[in-house]
């Protein structure tokens, strides 16, 4: 009877030890030493600015890595965003909603980085000119309000227009009419039709201090084949010290019983045919892979502000106040930012449409 149990313990103790082995601890996190060490966690605030998101976190992390953790690696989203789709592109776009980070990345390989002081001192005017500070996100909520709103072929006095504006924002109460006249004034001082923010945007970057990224390696892309050779490619990433951008259903972060990807091959996992009914497209980064609460999970960064913990319950990454970082945080912490959340990794492979890294093998 002693042999049998202890025989079922060994048989146990066999299993975990093989699960664990299919799901080596990586957590590029971790260390005082970390290039995601003092990286901003953004909010993106109701912007479809995500992809940007990924990829100027992925492009600040792949500089730290190879100058040492510094601020001035700091890639800005919105000058991110704004590169793609208005200096980069053939077919310039009056907005920075949607995308995807490899292509931001591309065009910032290309026309270089602005520096961080560049990007304050061009955004300054209007996050700080008026009374009422704004975030980068809610500039740009700003800048898309404005131009879905107003336009100076308009019969409308500029007062009626800033009236019309306000109204269809009356849920977003820190926009001021200081902050409207700013952006308006300016769009009239250069002689613009209409008030794009992807145009706004051009004049405040005018001066930027361009960092060349000729070192930056190519971005590699995959959006094709199944679950487990996607989630190989995460791995390979992860193992090598680089951080992976995914596209996922944004629905998987408030259900985790959402309807998952359709099984279509050999279909990118993309298209509109393994998509289920409902998906908003997201973008968010990688950054560690462990056993958490007996399975193998991935630590999803969002870009949804410091504070964003997954509904569904999932463990969390955080920074403490101390500084120091903490794979699983509890309600006991003293929490700083959340850094994460952990996600079981089959849920993961089941849900990636696309995944954008540095690594190449």
């Amino acid at each position: 009877m002693n042999s049998v149990r202890i025989l079922g313990v060994i048989l146990v103790v066999s299993g975990a030890t093989a699960a664990f082995a299919d799901c080596p601890t990586k957590d590029l996190n971790a260390g005082p030493t970390s290039p995601l060490h003092g990286m901003p966690i953004y909010d993106q605030d109701g912007t479809g600015s995500c992809y940007a998101h990924g990829a100027s976190q992925l492009v600040t992390y792949e500089l730290n890595q190879q100058k040492g953790n510094s601020a001035d690696n700091e890639v800005n989203p919105i000058f991110a965003a704004w590169v793609e789709k208005y200096e980069d592109s053939l077919l310039r776009s009056n907005g920075v909603n949607g995308g995807e980070s490899v292509e931001v990345i591309k065009s910032l390989k290309s026309r270089g980085v602005c520096s961080p002081k560049s990007v304050a001192k061009g955004i300054h005017i209007l996050k700080y000119a008026c009374a009422k500070d704004i975030t980068d996100a809610q500039l740009i909520h700003l800048l898309e309000l404005l131009y879905d709103n107003y336009s100076s072929l308009s019969f409308d006095p500029l007062q009626r227009v800033i009236n019309k504006v306000q109204e269809v924002n009356k849920k977003t109460p820190w926009v001021s009419d200081c902050q409207i006249d700013t952006v308006a004034g300016l769009a009239h001082l250069n002689g613009l039709m209409n008030i794009p923010a992807t145009q706004i945007l051009s004049t405040l970057f005018s001066d930027c201090v361009r960092i060349p990224m000729a070192s930056l390696p190519d971005p590699q892309h995959y959006g094709w084949g199944d679950d487990e050779g996607i989630l190989k490619e995460l791995d390979l990433s992860l193992d090598h010290d680089k951080p992976a951008s995914i596209a996922v259903c944004a629905e998987i972060f408030d259900d985790p019983k959402t309807e998952l990807l359709h099984r279509s091959p050999p279909l990118f996992r993309g298209s509109n045919g393994n998509l289920p009914s409902k998906c908003g497209n997201h973008e968010v980064v990688v950054t560690a892979r462990a056993i958490v609460g007996g399975s193998c999970k991935y630590l999803i960064r969002n870009s949804w502000g410091a504070l964003w913990k997954s509904p569904g319950g999932q463990a969390c990454a955080c920074i403490l106040n101390s500084g120091e970082y903490k794979d699983v945080c509890t309600a006991a912490d003293e929490v700083r930012e959340y850094v994460g959340c952990w996600f079981d990794k089959d849920f993961v492979g089941k849900n990636i449409t696309d995944l954008t890294t540095f690594y190449k093998h």
